[in-house]
């Protein structure tokens, strides 16, 4: 029988009020780590505490916004006091609003701003003394669909906070790197979490049609939460690591493709890529 691959670890899995923060706090558990996670939403979390009690994973859950400083750090403090030292932290994406970028406020940016910008750090904080202690760690940020890179659907908020998420999990890598504190993003694709029926259609509008045309399932982005976070990946540091089904292999060069028969096309305001018509004309 194979050991469990987070034997023995202490894992704090943040702002978890989704399908697959869900999915990963259980898969945690079940590979050996005692879980502490949070979020806002009492009613999810108490579910998933009584799910992974009832499969005999050890467990705590505590209802906290991470945009609450001084919380996230009782917390925090309180599951390592209780589990042992935290060596294993997941942060993972937050919901967005789909505005277009013109039509945005300054309290939403804020809003996201205080939850994905700040959030995550406030998470980092608490967890790297404890890393620093026992000489090993890994931090991991979950960041949004498609991260700025699809020009039909307003993505400015995964532009913004995905390439910064990026750049800073780069930077404290090589800052806690001679603790032995690893320090990565993962930048996931659509993902079908069970809550809707997906059409070919919003498939294609939210997917490159030269990826793999369907959405991830969770249990395909738990797979690569888990091994980004165990000592499977043990020599990745600093990396963004991409599961979106390929979304980076677009091509802009067409507006139509086919499948099965049926012609989809890509519509773009203000003309196509292959009309040779200029954005505005």
């Amino acid at each position: 029988m194979s050991q469990k691959k987070l034997e023995g670890k202490v894992a704090v899995i943040a702002d978890v009020c989704t399908p697959l923060g869900a999915a990963t706090a259980k898969r945690f558990a079940e590979e050996g780590a005692r879980v502490a996670f949070f979020g806002p939403c009492e009613e999810c979390g108490q579910k998933t505490l009584e799910e992974i009690k009832a499969a005999g994973g050890e467990v705590i859950y505590g209802k906290v916004d991470i945009t609450d400083e001084a919380a996230v750090h009782e917390f925090i403090d309180s599951a390592a006091e209780e589990f042992g030292p935290v060596t294993v932290a997941v942060c993972m994406q937050t919901d967005k609003t789909e505005k277009p970028f013109e039509e945005l406020t300054d309290d939403d940016w804020n809003e996201v701003m205080e939850r994905d910008g700040l959030g995550p750090i406030y998470v980092f904080d608490t967890v790297i003394e404890y890393m620093k202690k026992a000489r090993t760690g890994s931090f991991l940020k979950v960041l949004g669909p498609n991260g700025g890179k699809q020009p039909d659907v307003c993505v400015a908020f995964d532009a913004y906070f995905s390439g910064g998420w990026k750049m800073l999990t780069e930077c404290m890598s090589m800052e806690w790197a001679p603790w032995g504190v690893r320090s990565n993003s993962l930048e996931v694709g659509i993902v079908d979490d069970g809550t809707k029926e997906w059409t070919t259609e919003e498939i294609y509008t939210k997917q490159s049609p030269d990826g793999l045309r369907r959405p991830a399932s969770i249990d395909e982005i738990v797979a690569t939460i888990l091994f980004l976070s165990s000592d499977d990946s043990s020599y990745m540091t600093g990396q963004n690591v991409v599961a979106n089904g390929g979304n980076l292999a677009r091509s802009f060069v067409r507006d139509t493709w086919e499948v099965g028969g049926t012609e989809f096309k890509r519509e773009f305001e203000g003309g196509s890529y292959n009309t040779g018509m200029k954005w505005g004309e």
